[in-house]
């Protein structure tokens, strides 16, 4: 689950390296996210010459998460770490490539331009 101030790796190639959670957007009473949920973050680490950098605010998507999340089949899912996709405003991803597994959530949730970037899809 990601809350206030969750670290985040980034999961792609905009140039960022971590991320800091600053503002989870549609969840007021509990204030936490789950994968295929957006949220709003800070970058805090960034590669020379990205696409963003140090200090920028954006949103990201969730597409790993550590804790657990149940399926409607009935099976749990999680990751190794906490990972998210940095978005621009119009909630496309600025990166070309996506980097790791992504689960079918995402499916659901229409980001069907990430599905098609990812290698792979859990």
């Amino acid at each position: 689950m990601i809350y206030f101030h969750t670290k985040l790796k980034v999961a792609d190639n905009s140039g960022g390296r971590a991320l800091q959670c600053i503002k989870v957007y549609g969840k007021a009473p509990s204030g936490l996210a789950t994968v295929g949920e957006t949220v709003a973050v800070s970058i805090k680490k960034s590669r020379p010459l990205g696409k963003i950098s140090k200090g920028e605010v954006h949103r990201c998507l969730v597409v790993r998460c550590r804790k657990s999340t149940r399926r409607p089949d009935g099976s749990y899912i999680s990751f190794g770490n906490n990972a998210g996709i940095v978005l621009n405003t119009q909630n496309l991803p600025v990166a070309s490539r996506i980097f790791g597994p992504i689960p079918t959530e995402l499916r659901q949730r229409k980001f069907m331009k990430i599905i098609s970037m990812a290698v792979t899809v859990l």
